[in-house]
């Protein structure tokens, strides 16, 4: 680790944006596959349907449009059968409450791949 000494000049890439530090990573669980390809800082919009009370889900609504993927976990099973996907985006401080509503109420949340959106 390097400290930063007075008068010494720091390269404008190795300093963050505002909206790089405003955003929080959130895990969330996807069920079906990502194209390949999809990788950190890829773009996905997110979609969540709502439990509507009758055993099945409200309609679905755009959440997040292009959000950030920072990571992506592939796993499979001790057998090798069965691969799940646990995806990180970067979600804006002011839309955290309504998608850690969405996750904790159990929605089910869709994830779309969004190549032509790089913000």
């Amino acid at each position: 680790m390097s400290l930063l000494r007075p008068g010494e000049l720091v390269p404008r890439s190795a300093l963050g944006q505002a909206d790089q530090l405003e955003r929080k990573p959130v895990g969330l669980p996807v069920e079906s596959p990502l194209p390949d390809g999809t990788a950190p800082g890829s773009r996905v919009d997110v979609w969540v349907a709502l439990p509507d009370g009758r055993n099945g889900f409200g309609r679905p609504q755009l959440l997040l449009e292009a959000a950030e993927i920072s990571q992506l976990t592939r796993s499979s099973s001790a057998l090798g059968g069965l691969e799940a996907e646990q995806l990180h985006v970067l979600v804006p401080a002011r839309q955290l409450p309504v998608l850690l509503h969405a996750i904790s109420n159990e929605a089910r949340i869709s994830v779309v791949l969004n190549p032509g959106r790089a913000l």
